[in-house]
């Protein structure tokens, strides 16, 4: 049996971080690609997410749950990992229900904005 590495692991969800952290820059970095505005920004959002969300779930989250119990020091290292996917999936989660909120009008005042 293939035990689940707590460092592959982590680099996967390092990975993913970081696509979507140089994907959500981009249009800062040049602004000239920045053309559509909010609404592309919530397009991307809808297909980015569930998919960084789907990989970080497929092979970080399952296998350091499904993992047998190891030693003390593997043990550490798996929960940590696992408590920071679940983090990922959390932030997650909030970042799409704001800029749902943000988009259908619920925000602060009900303006469709933030005052």
């Amino acid at each position: 049996m293939d035990l689940p590495s707590s460092g592959r692991a982590l680099a996967i969800l390092i990975a993913v971080c970081a696509v979507l952290w140089v994907w959500w820059m981009l249009p800062q970095f040049w602004p000239q690609l920045h053309t559509g505005g909010f609404d592309e920004l919530f397009t991307w959002l809808q297909v980015a997410l569930p998919l960084g969300n789907g990989v970080v779930l497929w092979w970080v989250t399952r296998p350091m749950w499904q993992s047998p119990r190891l030693s003390k020091q593997e043990e550490l290292k798996r929960g940590f990992v696992l408590l920071l996917s679940v983090l990922f999936h959390l932030a997650s989660l909030v970042l799409v229900a704001g800029v749902i909120m943000l988009f259908s009008g619920a925000g602060v005042g009900g303006s469709g904005g933030v005052e």
